[in-house]
């Protein structure tokens, strides 16, 4: 599987669709969402194509600068009484089909423009880390980072450096904020689990695999640190 990717702004999806009835034109086709289902209909209204989601929204955006967009859809089902997210991609030039489609557990995708890469990237959850969004934590949890190439997505982690550190230094800051307001404990580091996991994996991301070892070593304060940093790494791969 793939390695995360930590980018916390959010970007709203273009022409992002939370209603019942979409209507999508193209030169030889047309889709339609109706309760729930994607449909493909020919310029003669034949039926060609359809799947079925549970609780969809849908979005167009052009992913790979090729000035045709894509069709995104934001499925999500209820487990457990927690909604979990899965990010389907539907190539559309010339006919439709499903492209990709990632897992994202409890974290709603969403859409991010990187400079790095002059390019749209989408953001979803890993849902491996999912076991530390727990009721009493707050929710800051790992993220993957994927570029759509050649049909198909792929992580962007190699030609990605400096918004990890960006992000980091933000980690940073809100767990020092968060210590002064409630004290430098193990059960605040317990609370902020999400975050740790976030920057470490960052700095793994970004090939600072020392500066990872010396965030956790210089804020997390509970005595479990070295089974926790390796719950992290195999997380991680």
């Amino acid at each position: 599987m793939k390695k995360s990717i930590i980018i916390i702004s959010l970007f709203f999806f273009t022409t992002l669709s939370y209603t019942q009835k979409e209507i999508y034109n193209y030169e030889e086709y047309f889709i339609r969402i109706d309760d729930s289902t994607l449909k493909a209909f020919k310029s003669d209204s034949t039926l060609f194509y359809q799947k079925k989601f549970s609780n969809p929204m849908t979005f167009e955006v052009d992913l790979d600068n090729d000035d045709v967009n894509e069709i995104g859809v934001i499925d999500n089902q209820v487990l457990s009484g927690e909604k979990k997210y899965t990010l389907f991609v539907f190539n559309t030039l010339d006919s439709l089909y499903l492209a990709d489609s990632v897992y994202s557990g409890s974290t709603k995708p969403y859409q991010t423009f990187s400079n790095d890469l002059n390019t749209i990237l989408l953001v979803t959850g890993n849902a491996a880390f999912d076991s530390l969004n727990t009721v009493d934590s707050l929710s800051y949890l790992p993220l993957n980072f994927w570029k759509f190439e050649d049909g198909a997505l792929y992580l962007a982690d190699a030609s990605v450096y400096e918004p990890y550190i960006t992000e980091n230094n933000k980690i940073i800051d809100l767990i020092e904020k968060y210590y002064l307001q409630n004290g430098k404990t193990c059960e605040a580091t317990r609370r902020l689990k999400g975050a740790f996991a976030s920057g470490f994996v960052n700095y793994y991301n970004a090939g600072e695999t020392i500066l990872a070892s010396q965030f956790l070593k210089n804020y997390y304060l509970c005595s479990d640190i070295d089974n926790y940093k390796r719950f992290l790494l195999k997380s991680f791969k």
